[in-house]
């Protein structure tokens, strides 16, 4: 159980089978006598109380003889070695917390947020670490602290000058509960819509033809239908919308099939505190629960 040696996990987030893997791989990797501070020295990226858990496990389960300053392994671990793994019923002399301490289920601490726009793996919140991981499937891929939230917005007018808009608006937060997001999602929109109106004077809940939320494990490129947006790495409360737009029109084919032919593209990027300091008549304000009124009444 690497996750486990390497501190990336604790004993309670392990189902009862992976419980007994790790405390095997831990009992195999000691040498016959040693100290607590060499064991420290070898699992570097455990903390001392997961150490100190699986030694008072082994010590108590007649494993390992902790003796003041030394450890050392028993006959009984030299059996379990020599057998290549541990049964539940290797613990069945243990103390009574022992055994329920290994054959309780896994906790879950991770709660689902979507996918990683960026990689397509899964993106989880840790609520107890305080952080994000990204998984493909149960494998750990890495774990990060900063998650990008973007709205992005298609948007076409109607009319002999058809305008065409891709529009995306993000930002990064860190250690915050996904029950959280929807209070950041209504000020990117808000956001978007402020831009896309002082910009053009069109209202996006109005143009817009689809709207959609993307969650990023790091910056990188994100593709909006027709264009690519290189999303860096912008903190909230701060945030950035990029406009790429086009006019052009609808033309009628050899083939009698209506095409659009779309003109040279421009762009407009701002970032949110400067784009209120010059409008600062458009209130920046989204309460944190107000409903995400904003994204559901857009056509899609």
């Amino acid at each position: 159980m690497r996750e486990f040696l390497e501190g990336e996990i604790s004993l309670g987030e392990l189902e009862p089978k992976e419980k007994l893997d790790a405390l095997f791989e831990f009992l195999s990797s000691l040498p016959d006598r040693t100290t607590r501070k060499d064991i420290f020295k070898m699992f570097p990226n455990m903390t001392e109380y997961q150490i100190n858990q699986v030694i008072r496990i082994l010590d108590f389960s007649g494993f390992l003889r902790v003796w003041v300053g030394v450890i050392e392994k028993t006959p009984k671990a030299k059996e379990i070695e020599r057998k290549g793994y541990f049964e539940i019923e290797d613990f069945a002399e243990a103390p009574l917390w022992v055994r329920r301490t290994l054959t309780r289920r896994a906790i879950k601490r991770e709660i689902y947020i979507g996918d990683d726009s960026i990689t397509g793996y899964d993106i989880y919140y840790n609520y107890l670490r305080k952080e994000y991981v990204l998984r493909s499937g149960k494998m750990l891929i890495k774990r990060f602290k900063d998650l990008g939230i973007a709205l992005t917005f298609s948007i076409e007018t109607e009319g002999h000058q058809t305008l065409a808009c891709e529009v995306a608006s993000w930002t990064f937060v860190s250690k915050m509960h996904p029950k959280n997001f929807d209070g950041i999602k209504n000020d990117l929109a808000k956001f978007s819509r402020d831009v896309v109106f002082v910009y053009f004077g069109i209202r996006i809940d109005e143009e817009t033809i689809k709207a959609g939320v993307e969650y990023l494990s790091e910056p990188g490129l994100l593709t909006i239908v027709e264009a690519s947006v290189d999303v860096d790495l912008v903190k909230w409360e701060e945030a950035k919308c990029v406009v790429e737009y086009a006019h052009g029109k609808y033309t009628l084919t050899p083939e009698g099939r209506l095409e659009f032919v779309r003109g040279t593209p421009k762009r407009i990027e701002v970032l949110k505190s400067e784009f209120y300091a010059k409008n600062p008549e458009l209130i920046p304000i989204v309460f944190p629960r107000e409903k995400q009124a904003s994204l559901i009444s857009f056509k899609t």
